[in-house]
C-alpha cells in the first residue's frame, strides 16, 4: 500500500524531470503503465491472501466445520422393524416373489406325477415320456438331485471318519441342503410312493415300448410286404428311427460275440 501512495509522487518526480521534452513522452507512458500494472498484480495478491485460513487456526476445526459428518456414525433405523415383519408374516406376506413361483412350478409337477400314477399305478415316469416331456425331466431332475444329496452325505461322513449308513432313513436325519429338493419336497415325494432308484424296475417300461414299436413294424409289414421301414420314414418317423436303431444294436451284439470269439480262441 505504501507503494501504491508513492507511485504519483514518483511520477511527478519524473515529469518534472522531463517537462518540455517530446522526445521522452513516450518513456513516461511506458513507465505509467508499468507502474499501473504492478498495482494490478499486487491487489490480485492481496485478495488471494485474504482468502486463505488464518495459520494460527487449527486445521481439524476446519474441516469439521465445513465437512459434513461421516455416514458411518449416523445411526440407522430401520423402517422395517420386528415388529412389523412379524405381523407381515402373520397373515402369509410373501416375500420373495420368485421363491413362490418356483414353489407353485413344483407344486403343478406333482400333481402332475399324481395323475400319472393314478393312470399307470406307479411313479415311474420314463425320463422321454412321450404324453408328457416335461413332466419326464421333472422326474429325472428330482433323482439326480437326491443323488446328489446322497453323494454329500457320504462325503461329509468319510470326513467326520464315520462309516455312514447307506438306508435312506440313515440319510435323512443330517442330509445336506439342496435348493431344489429340500426336506420337505423329499417327503411330499416319498409319501406317494416315490422311488428314487429304478435303473432295474424301468426295464418293465422299455419292454413295454419295445412290444408297441414291434407291433408296428407287423403293421407296416402287412401293408408293404416287407419290413424295410425307411430311416426317414414319411408315415411314421418313430417307426424309421426305431427300425433303425434295432439295426445298429444288432451289429454291436454281432460285434461283441465276434470280439468274445476270438478272445476264447487266443485262449485255448
Amino acid at each position: 500500500k505504501m507503494m501504491e501512495q508513492n507511485v504519483p509522487t514518483i511520477v511527478t518526480e519524473i515529469c518534472v524531470k522531463n517537462e518540455g521534452n517530446t522526445e521522452d513522452g513516450d518513456s513516461m507512458d511506458f513507465i505509467q503503465e508499468n507502474h499501473h500494472n504492478q498495482a494490478k498484480e499486487r491487489n490480485k495478491e492481496d485478495k488471494i491472501t485474504n482468502m486463505q485460513p488464518d495459520s494460527s487456526e487449527p486445521i481439524s476445526s476446519l474441516q469439521s466445520s465445513s465437512l459434513p459428518s461421516s455416514p458411518s456414525k449416523i445411526a440407522f433405523k430401520p423402517r422395517l422393524s420386528e415388529e412389523r415383519r412379524a405381523k407381515l408374516d402373520a397373515i402369509g406376506f410373501v416375500w420373495s416373489l420368485k421363491k413362490k413361483r418356483v414353489d407353485e412350478h413344483w407344486d403343478t409337477m406333482l400333481q402332475q406325477l399324481l395323475d400319472y400314477k393314478k393312470e399307470h399305478g406307479d411313479c415311474l415316469v420314463p425320463s422321454r415320456y412321450e404324453k408328457n416331456l416335461k413332466l419326464g425331466k421333472w422326474v429325472e431332475t428330482q433323482r439326480y438331485e437326491y443323488t446328489k444329496l446322497q453323494r454329500a452325505e457320504q462325503q461329509k461322513q468319510k470326513e467326520e471318519g464315520g462309516g455312514g449308513e447307506s438306508s435312506t432313513s440313515a440319510t435323512t436325519k443330517s442330509r445336506p441342503l439342496s435348493i431344489r429338493l429340500t426336506e420337505e419336497r423329499l417327503k411330499r415325494l416319498e409319501s406317494i410312493g416315490f422311488e428314487w432308484k429304478v435303473k432295474h424296475k424301468m426295464k418293465r417300461h422299455y419292454d413295454k415300448q419295445w412290444n408297441e414299436m414291434f407291433e408296428k413294424l407287423l403293421d407296416y409289414k402287412r401293408k408293404n410286404g416287407h419290413c424295410l421301414v425307411p430311416k426317414r420314414c414319411m408315415d411314421d418317423i418313430k417307426l424309421g428311427t426305431w427300425v433303425h436303431t434295432q439295426r445298429i444294436q444288432y451289429r454291436k451284439t454281432m460285434m461283441d460275440t465276434k470280439e468274445k470269439k476270438e478272445e476264447g480262441e487266443t485262449t485255448a
